[in-house]
């Protein structure tokens, strides 16, 4: 969670300053900052979405398992 907050603070950062009436232009070295910062934030929310399926399934997998071996064993 923290990776996730570390790398959406640049595009953060540039909406307050937007949505604030700032008027500095953003050159063609901070767009691709931004569009890894960007991609960035995709994949950690891509493997944060990953780990809780993940998880959901190895629960059922063990209930399951549990189930069809009983609880004596």
């Amino acid at each position: 969670m923290t990776g996730l907050l570390i790398a959406a603070s640049p595009i953060v950062a540039v909406i307050l300053e937007r949505l604030t009436g700032g008027a500095e232009r953003l050159g063609p070295l901070r767009w691709t900052g931004l569009a890894a910062g960007f991609a960035g934030v995709v994949v950690l929310a891509a493997l944060a979405g990953l780990a809780v399926v993940c998880t959901a399934l190895a629960f059922i997998v063990f209930f399951a398992l549990i189930r069809e071996a009983g609880r004596s064993r």
